[in-house]
């Protein structure tokens, strides 16, 4: 047992400050407390301080004080044992639990008021501070920096759980549904004006789109079925997130999806993979982001499918930027039950770790019911060989990186729309990575696949397990 115990804590929340630890505890995988005070008596296994002021006397036995630094001096990332880890600089050494304490507030972000954004509220990949370090999962290699520690003082402590089984890693497919129909007027009008422009992908979706259009054929941006087949030959589900369309309190954005989800067929299918196993969640429009939207989207979408709806992911990553904690303290007060808007824009982790979170310790007790966040570490356009940017060898290089990471119990999600499985037009070549890299793992037999609610689900049973409570 791993005993955590606050003292004095001067600058930082108490809230804030134990859900850091606790973050840090359920990824030891070792069954721990956490404590607010030194007069409730030791108890069994060892103890680890973390705050200022001196131990009492019955802690000083079998007690391990973490470093603790001043709330004033910066996190950066530090070297420990060959990993990257992120801390702050203290009297008593690194203190990697201010540094935990940073991320898992995205302090790392909104600290930094001089950070450019867009006009969506988001940080560019070339200026965001973990820029050099989005493939490291910084909040991970805290974590296992710390347990070698008490370990070291204790001797092995038995592991309580894995949170995706054995000790496998977990794979999360996911499918945003951004442009699924090629044959509308709107689709084919911006494909041709995009392709007037210069851009030759899409006009060569203009001409596949008038093309399969007046010859009756299937439209090739709608693509549900081939994603679907493709799963059901592995046996395996993925999480559709489809946006719900404007309601009375958001409006449809011009870069929102232009679809409309009462159609007959979008129903019918939507109905038909959700009673096969299929996930469906929301795709937050850009002004979908207080409480009413929230609200007013969940249940549209659930009334229509006639299916629950508890999971979510934000259009253009937007809503959880300037102000994340505040947008899931809203979605967890609306019945969400987690979410996956949390991407860097390009390949890696934003918030420096790789596994979920469950960012309701800070406002509210219960972990088998908290909400639970997700990475979202690939998405199609960030692996295409051209739109993302990275030379060939840098990309596969990143790629096998956030693969082996999560190899041995962590987390991979990967993003693919829907439309991308056409592999033709604006989306040629972006089906290939996921064959390359993807569709392998599929029968690795070092994966579990998972749609993103039963990630959510095993994570938070995870969690019950690690965690004995909190005194």
């Amino acid at each position: 047992m791993i005993n955590f115990i606050l003292g004095p804590a001067p600058g930082r929340n108490p809230p804030e400050l134990h859900r850091a630890i606790f973050e840090l505890g359920v990824r030891m995988n070792r069954p721990f407390t956490i404590k607010d005070d030194q007069g409730v008596g030791q108890g069994p296994g060892i103890t680890v301080f973390y705050g200022e002021g001196p131990l009492v006397s019955h802690f000083k036995k079998n007690t391990i004080r973490l470093p603790f630094s001043s709330p004033a001096s910066p996190c950066v990332p530090v070297e420990r044992d060959g990993k990257i880890c992120f801390g702050s600089e203290g009297p008593e050494g690194t203190d990697l639990i201010a540094g935990s304490l940073n991320l898992t507030t995205f302090r790392h972000e909104t600290g930094e008021s001089d950070l450019p954004r867009d006009s969506f509220g988001r940080v560019p990949p070339a200026f965001h501070p973990l820029r050099n370090y989005f493939t490291e999962p910084l909040l991970e290699n805290n974590a296992a920096w710390l347990l070698r520690q008490i370990e070291s003082r204790s001797g092995e402590i038995k592991s309580v759980s894995s949170p995706w089984g054995g000790n496998r890693g977990a794979l999360v497919l996911t499918h945003d549904v951004d442009g699924p129909i090629l044959h509308s007027l709107f689709a084919l009008s911006r494909s041709l004006m995009y392709g007037i422009m210069g851009n030759e992908r899409e006009m060569e979706s203009f001409r596949l789109g008038l093309l399969t259009r007046l010859s009756g054929r299937p439209d090739p941006y709608w693509n549900f079925d081939g994603w679907s087949h493709l799963e059901a030959m592995a046996g395996i589900r993925s999480t559709f997130y489809v946006y719900p369309g404007s309601t009375h309190a958001s409006a449809r954005h011009l870069n929102d999806p232009h679809y409309f989800i009462d159609s007959p067929v979008f129903i019918e299918t939507l109905k038909r993979l959700a009673s096969a196993g299929w996930e469906i969640g929301i795709h937050h429009g850009i002004k979908s982001h207080h409480a009413d939207a929230y609200r007013e989207s969940r249940e549209r979408l659930s009334g229509l499918i006639a299916h629950p709806v508890t999971g979510s992911r934000s259009h253009y990553w937007g809503g959880v930027w300037t102000e994340p904690i505040h947008a899931w303290m809203l979605m967890d007060q609306i019945g969400f039950g987690y979410d996956a808007s949390v991407s860097p824009q390009t390949l890696g982790y934003r918030g420096g770790s790789m596994l979920p979170a469950i960012p309701s310790l800070a406002w509210r007790r219960g972990v088998h019911d908290g909400l639970v966040v997700f990475p979202t570490a690939v998405m199609d356009a960030y692996v295409h060989r051209l739109d993302s940017g990275l030379p060939p060898e840098e990309l596969k290089m990143k790629m096998n990186g956030l693969i082996n990471n999560a190899r041995k119990g962590g987390l991979l999600v990967a993003d693919w729309h829907v439309r991308s499985f056409c592999n033709a037009g604006a989306h040629r070549w972006l089906l290939d990575p996921y064959l390359e890299y993807i569709f392998p793992l599929l029968n690795d037999p070092d994966f579990t696949i998972m749609t993103a609610l039963q990630a959510a689900e095993a994570w938070r049973k995870h969690c019950c397990r690690c965690w004995q409570g909190e005194q």
